[in-house]
């Protein structure tokens, strides 16, 4: 991979940095190729590791078989059945393959320099043609992101339309050499119209430059890094620049000074890493001159967050829309940990290469395209270590993230159980948001017990003003109370307070008032909740305490994707040959266990199950709690 720069660039955010400065720097940075062009020794290193080893085999026996195929096809009905129907899948599926069956091809090439020259041949004549067809997409970006009931429009730029126009960009300085200049030239002449030209032109009226989520970083990085690999004149690339560099502030200004986001750590590493990946190709191409990490102190602190809310087994905090089951990507990891000298990002980068050779990965997984393959590989330890595993986070510390209200604590029991333990306080107007304050999770051994739904099947009314009606978003779908008929109440004036927050060796604490968080129907004068957590024993309390303006009935929720059972007025929770038994405490009742059903973001039927407590007498003043250890 490209070497880190050793001497300390300007950072072009925040620097007291001149339009005239910028176009002298980039005027003696002149175009190279972001990463290494085929035949390169990194690729003959990379080609060596044992990882490459085990996977080579595995995608170049694909994309043999798919070398004579056309791609599927993104016809004019698939285009137009989001604004028919609001349904995203069926229309992503295909985009997505498509580009997987690129990636696959690419990867057997730059992997296979000792290839037949007639085995060669094929293979490059398939990449050829696959990337043909990309290119010549009526439109880049996804339906549900276009105004135009058909589906298509060239001219908006959202993820994905940047994400191709630096597909693009990347397949010119991997295969260059190869690519017919026809071919070329029609790749750089779509990337001037409808990125370069299109972003200098109408920056002002894209939204996502203004946003402070990943929009910003991934829309960005997709149009900077084509232009940092594509663009010969200084002045065309230095005002691309100069134009992005306050739009670009917006991104950072979405982190806490605690460095955490509540998009958490799934998109911490769609956004956070898509402005890694833009810094790596900014000071590859300055030589370091320029870079969006040197002189930004925040950038280190955002930088450690994937890794603090990281999980046992491969799993994630997935408070809000995310995946709970997730391997941070370790080439990120790896990069942030050379770049800005972070041990623990190297360890987690370590530990995620670990979990990939251990398990595998899933070739079909919607994103296991050339942007991720082609970094994991280059990459890629030169020895196999599979380390990873449920045991590994337990010497990672406890951490509390003020700014953003999360807590999450890890421990081992006596009996070598391995806990996570997660609760956040936050607002119901996060990014992703859920109405879900004062909610938690908990995972044992790498397998969740009680658990956070994350993101279910993306949808048109998922995104507008029918959101928590789905049960993902809703306060229903979250291991809090519902009192009466009331949930929590979605808007930024709903939020929780941490009142305290104690991490120590044998036992940690989480407090917070969460009482502002339903609507004024719900005659909420007072909801505290407090978790405890005791590591040495494994055992996890929940204590909440109401004050209501009237009597009303209450169901405390735990969710849970386990099987339940119920018995002498106790549940217990039965996952992957762990039983968790939940018992309420004095004052508290057993009501009983309701399945509730929803899609996850498959888009397959799935079920959780709600366990509920109640009051033993109804009240004003109310008291519930139960406590939770394994049997």
């Amino acid at each position: 991979m490209t070497s880190i720069p050793a001497r300390k660039g300007i950072n072009l955010l925040n620097s007291p940095l001149t339009q005239a400065s910028l176009l002298r720097i980039v005027a003696d940075a002149p175009r190279r190729p972001l990463l290494p062009p085929l035949g390169s020794p990194e690729w003959v290193r990379a080609a060596g590791t044992p990882l490459a080893a085990r996977w080579l085999p595995i995608l170049k026996g694909r994309a043999e078989r798919e070398k004579t195929l056309p791609l599927p096809r993104l016809n004019d009905r698939l285009y137009a059945l989001y604004h028919r129907t609001g349904n995203r899948l069926r229309f992503e599926q295909v985009y997505f393959e498509r580009r997987r069956r690129l990636a696959r091809v690419v990867i057997a090439l730059l992997l296979s320099p000792r290839e037949s020259a007639r085995g060669a041949a094929s293979l490059r004549r398939s990449a050829l043609r696959k990337l043909e067809e990309i290119l010549d997409e009526a439109s880049w970006a996804l339906p549900a992101h276009v105004n135009n009931p058909t589906g298509k429009d060239s001219r908006t730029i959202d993820l994905f339309c940047a994400e191709t126009a630096n597909l693009m960009a990347e397949m010119l300085d991997l295969l260059g050499p190869i690519i017919p200049d026809q071919l070329a030239q029609r790749i750089r002449t779509r990337l001037d119209r409808d990125i370069f030209g299109n972003y200098a032109m109408n920056h002002r009226d894209l939204w996502w430059t203004q946003s402070q989520g990943n929009w910003n970083a991934v829309c960005h990085q997709g149009v900077l890094g084509a232009a940092l690999s594509q663009i010969d004149r200084p002045v065309d690339l230095a005002e691309l620049l100069w134009t992005a560099r306050s739009h670009l502030r917006h991104f950072l200004k979405g982190f806490g000074k605690d460095g955490g986001t509540s998009e958490g750590p799934a998109y911490w590493q769609y956004g956070f890493g898509w402005f890694t990946t833009l810094n790596e190709q900014l000071e590859t191409r300055t030589a370091g001159a320029l870079s969006l990490f040197s002189g930004c102190p925040k950038a280190y602190h955002i930088a450690r967050f994937g890794a603090a809310t990281s999980l046992a087994g491969g799993r994630l905090v997935n408070f809000a829309d995310g995946s709970g089951q997730a391997v941070l990507r370790p080439a990120l990891l790896s990069y942030l940990g050379e770049r800005l000298n972070q041990e623990e990002n190297r360890e987690k980068a370590r530990e995620n290469y670990g979990l990939l050779w251990r398990d595998g990965m899933n070739f079909d997984s919607e994103r296991c395209d050339l942007f991720q393959l082609g970094r994991l590989l280059l990459r890629a330890p030169r020895k196999a270590k599979a380390k990873g595993g449920n045991r590994v986070l337990s010497r990672k510390p406890d951490i509390f993230l003020p700014v953003l209200g999360v807590m999450v604590a890890r421990g081992v029991d006596r009996k070598n159980h391995v806990w996570d333990v997660a609760a956040k306080a936050g607002h119901n107007a996060e990014f992703h948001n859920h109405n879900d304050c004062g909610s938690y999770l908990v995972n044992v051994d790498g397998i969740d017990l009680i658990s956070e739904i994350g993101y279910p099947e993306y949808e048109r009314d998922y995104f507008g003003p029918r959101r928590y009606e789905f049960l993902a978003a809703r306060t229903e779908g979250h291991s809090l109370p519902v009192i009466g008929l009331w949930e929590q109440k979605e808007g930024r004036e709903h939020a929780a307070r941490v009142l305290r927050c104690h991490l120590g060796e044998e036992r940690a604490e989480f407090a917070l008032d969460a009482s502002k968080c339903y609507p004024k129907a719900a005659g909420c004068r007072r909801f505290l909740r407090t978790l405890r957590f005791d590591k040495r024993s494994g055992s996890v309390s929940i204590e909440d305490e109401f004050s209501l303006s009237r009597i009303e009935g209450i169901e405390d929720a735990v969710i849970t994707t386990g099987r339940v059972r119920i018995e002498q007025g106790k549940a217990s929770i039965e996952r992957e040959g762990l039983t968790l038994r939940l018992t309420p405490e004095a004052g508290t009742v057993l009501l009983g266990v309701k399945e509730c059903s929803y899609k996850n973001h498959d888009g397959q039927p799935s079920t959780v199950r709600r366990i509920l407590f109640g009051p033993v007498k109804p009240g004003r003043v109310i008291r519930l709690g139960y406590r939770m250890e394994l049997t």
